[in-house]
């Protein structure tokens, strides 16, 4: 009886001693922290990405050998559709009872950005009540079109420290672009009203702006660094992204038509891509201005032009001049 009782606990402490590794491998083989690159022709910073543990256990008997490991980019249309339905999620060291039953793919594509440093989470309740779990998690990499329109709307969302309530429900889709790069503190918000209220969309410097698209509809206002702004003119969501996606940098400078650098025609900084701004021939830069000081430009030039002379002077501060 003596040997079997001492069988029994070496095959528990093999098991267990089998977990870890698996685990430990995980981690530090395979799961290790990663960083990412804009899909787009300027390959940008999207911070530290964590691995994401999909089980289809619960919480507390989680069998690392038998979860999934998904990724901020993990193309979730290779996962299981069906079947194995998922009991919790694990990142970043925190287990989540999933409060309703998602295939493997469907879990993918609701919480594989829950691994990301500037992950940013959407609840149906208007608490962001913590320990459970949310409807989704967003990042600057989400594509907003892969999340399902399934009926659920969402009243708050956790970013940056602190729960916020949406002005009014939100699908899937319109939360996740109006929050996904929120998480970013140089982020840039669009609205439709002369007093920022009731923004649609969320943008920073890295934003793909090729992959915005919500409904059309004219924007006449911006918010960034704490405060409201009006477009020279109005601009629909795309052209509003590629011409102010910067103006929340700290090394923003502001191009403008007049020479007292009232009304930018656009904002950059070091990570702009000029090749994307709009060419026109009948509009030129005269000014420019860095942490509100104006500049005039003794030779007038178009925005590509002015852009590629002067994206680097918000950075170089004292140090730059035309």
């Amino acid at each position: 009886m003596i040997i079997e009782t001492r069988s029994l606990n070496i095959k528990k402490l093999v098991n267990h001693l089998r977990k870890m590794l698996v685990m430990t491998a995980c981690f530090l083989i395979s799961c290790k922290s990663r960083q990412f690159g804009d899909d787009g022709a300027s390959a940008q910073y999207f911070g530290r990405q964590n691995p994401v543990l999909i089980s289809n256990q619960n919480c507390g008997a989680v069998k690392f050998e038998n979860a999934v490991v998904v990724w901020a980019d993990t193309r979730c249309s290779t996962l299981a559709s069906k079947d194995n339905l998922v009991g919790s999620i694990t990142a970043n060291g925190l287990c989540l009872q999933v409060d309703r039953p998602f295939s493997y793919r469907e879990a993918c594509r609701l919480f594989k950005a829950a691994g990301s440093d500037e992950r940013v989470s959407v609840y149906e309740n208007s608490q962001c009540i913590v320990g459970r779990s949310p409807g989704g998690y967003f990042s600057g990499r989400s594509m907003c079109d892969d999340f399902p329109e399934d009926g659920r709307l969402f009243s708050s969302y956790f970013s940056n420290g602190s729960c916020k309530i949406f002005d009014g429900p939100k699908s899937f889709k319109a939360a996740c672009i109006l929050t996904k790069d929120s998480g970013d503190t140089a982020a840039v918000r669009f609205s439709p009203t002369a007093n920022c209220s009731n923004p649609v969309a969320t943008v920073s410097s890295r934003t793909n702006c090729r992959t915005l698209k919500i409904d059309p509809q004219l924007l006449s206002t911006y918010e960034a660094q704490g405060q409201c702004k009006k477009f020279s003119r109005y601009l629909d969501s795309q052209a509003a992204c590629q011409l102010f996606q910067s103006a929340g940098s700290p090394d923003a400078v502001e191009l403008s038509e007049f020479s007292n650098c009232s009304n930018p025609l656009a904002v950059v900084s070091k990570r702009t891509n000029c090749s994307y701004l709009p060419k026109d021939p009948q509009q030129y830069i005269v000014s420019y201005s860095v942490a509100g000081k104006c500049t005039r430009i003794d030779t007038p030039a178009t925005l590509q032009d002015a852009c590629q002379t002067l994206k680097y002077g918000g950075f170089l501060g004292n140090n730059f001049s035309w």
